[in-house]
């Protein structure tokens, strides 16, 4: 039994097609039920039945499950010793605009290749789940974390009310435009609004500098990240900012307990920790 036999069996569970995993694997059909009945013998054990259909057995389920896990965890296995000196951050976009270069200048002064990809926060969480970062930082979290995952704090963030000089400072009475579903900042918003008895919701879209230009024109709302507070007044003239609508969370940095950067990550965290208010 080998890996091509592990790769074999998973695919067939999958596709329960001779000809599919054929065609999936590049190996003929003759090949793959030789190794397939070769595999059962060795094992001593029933796989599956065949009746024109494929019918795993108990053991065939259980099977299965160890292929994917053992599968999964050589590809793991893989990609790290392919990638020794590489470290990888997955970047919110507020994250991105706060910490781009401190993180940068760090891990290239630590003699690593920094692989740095901005994304969605429910896929830098994601991807840290799934071993694919080294790093995550997000504004906040919204979906259950498996225990091997650090949270830590950074700093804290205010998400604030901005909308048209022509509305009245009252959020019932102000038509709002949301982030996109995929954004860090849609739940919380909305979670946000959920203690107030009206609220008129009229959009949901793209980009931060593309709703505040529509905003900056039409009687709009919207709620942003204060990063981009300090734009507003030279930008956009007609924009007013809230002392009241304003929303507070954390900055939060995801790391896997068994990091092989360990004390890159520590001495990360100090460095972004130890950043200029007004950086």
């Amino acid at each position: 039994m080998d890996l091509l036999d592990l790769k074999i069996f998973k695919q067939l569970y999958i596709q329960c097609n001779i000809s599919a995993v054929s065609r999936f694997l590049y190996l003929s059909q003759p090949t793959i039920s030789y190794r397939l009945n070769k595999l059962q013998q060795e094992l001593n054990i029933t796989l599956y039945a065949y009746d024109g259909e494929y019918h795993f057995t108990p053991q065939g389920k259980v099977f299965y499950e160890y292929c994917e896990r053992i599968l999964r965890d050589h590809d793991e296995l893989v990609t790290r010793l392919e990638g020794m000196n590489d470290f990888t951050v997955n970047l919110s976009t507020v994250a991105t605009y706060l910490y781009l270069e401190p993180i940068y200048k760090l891990l290239h002064e630590k003699g690593l290749f920094p692989r740095i990809h901005t994304c969605r926060s429910d896929e830098a969480i994601r991807n840290i789940i799934d071993h694919q970062a080294d790093v995550a930082i997000v504004g906040g979290v919204n979906m259950e974390l498996p225990r091997h995952i650090d949270v830590i704090p950074l700093k804290d963030e205010r998400i604030v009310l901005v909308y048209h000089q022509s509305l009245s400072h009252d959020i019932r009475k102000i038509p709002l435009v949301i982030d996109q579903k995929d954004s860090g900042i849609h739940a919380v918003v909305l979670n946000y609004l959920e203690q107030f008895e009206q609220v008129n919701i009229v959009a949901e879209m793209g980009t931060t500098a593309d709703r505040l230009a529509l905003i900056n024109h039409e009687p709009l709302g919207l709620f942003i990240n204060e990063t981009y507070l300090k734009d507003i007044q030279d930008r956009y003239p007609h924009i007013v900012i809230s002392d009241t609508y304003q929303i507070h969370r954390n900055i939060l940095l995801l790391a896997g307990e068994s990091s092989r950067y360990g004390d890159i990550i520590h001495t990360l965290i100090e460095k972004l920790n130890n950043l200029s208010p007004s950086h």
